[in-house]
């Protein structure tokens, strides 16, 4: 009888143990989400600024002294390698199911509009100054089979070719601008990509992105 008590008690210590440990490991997964979702913001807050910073520089470049397309070149390298690094960051977190916060869905909206915002400042710039660049739109859903593979076709061009703008559009984002710009493009497969204004449907390869390049 005794031991039998003994048993329960050991038992329920045990059961309790585990609680407390399983409960600690929840609340401090949490915590480390609520960080890394701060830094986020922290970072995709500093992009937008040092957009509007830029897009402001370009203006008054204009305006003042006609000195547009000296500013361009500034503004159509420092952007996107950033942004490139937030994309991986919540890319990373999203696949690893650790995404959780409320403000999540808030981040990846800010992101979108910073590429597409991005992307007419540079295809502006680009009409004005006369410069050859390659704009890529590349319009993608949640669920798609050819989208990964997509996804890194377009990574390995990027890094391989010089003046090579990447724009992955997230079409599953609930904003207007998203809309729009999937409907003038008239996206309705995955993965689509449009390149200086010349729409593919599918998976495009390397040496297809290139031939597409002059399209424009």
């Amino acid at each position: 009888m005794v031991d039998r008590s003994i048993s329960w008690k050991y038992l329920v210590a045990g059961l309790g143990i585990t609680f407390l440990v399983v409960g600690s490991i929840f609340v401090a997964g949490r915590e480390l989400t609520e960080v890394k979702v701060d830094s986020l913001e922290g970072e995709i807050s500093e992009l937008e600024m040092n957009q509007q910073s830029r897009f402001l520089t370009y203006r008054m470049a204009g305006d003042l002294e006609d000195g547009r397309c000296r500013s361009y070149r500034t503004l159509r390298t420092d952007s996107l390698e950033s942004l490139y690094e937030v994309r991986r960051k919540l890319t990373t977190h999203e696949n690893a199911g650790k995404i959780s916060s409320p403000n999540y869905k808030d981040l990846k909206k800010k992101y979108n509009l910073l590429l597409i915002e991005d992307y007419l400042q540079k295809r502006r710039a680009a009409q004005e100054c006369g410069r050859n660049s390659t704009r890529i739109l590349y319009f993608y859903e949640e669920g798609c089979d050819k989208c990964d593979t997509q996804s890194k076709i377009l990574t390995s061009l990027r890094r391989d070719a010089r003046n090579v703008f990447v724009y992955p559009i997230d079409t599953g984002i609930d904003l207007s601008a998203v809309d729009y710009l999937s409907s003038y493009q008239n996206v309705s497969v995955y993965p689509t990509v449009v390149v200086n204004g010349n729409r593919s449907e599918g998976i495009v390869y390397q040496n297809q992105l290139r031939n597409m390049s002059h399209a424009e």
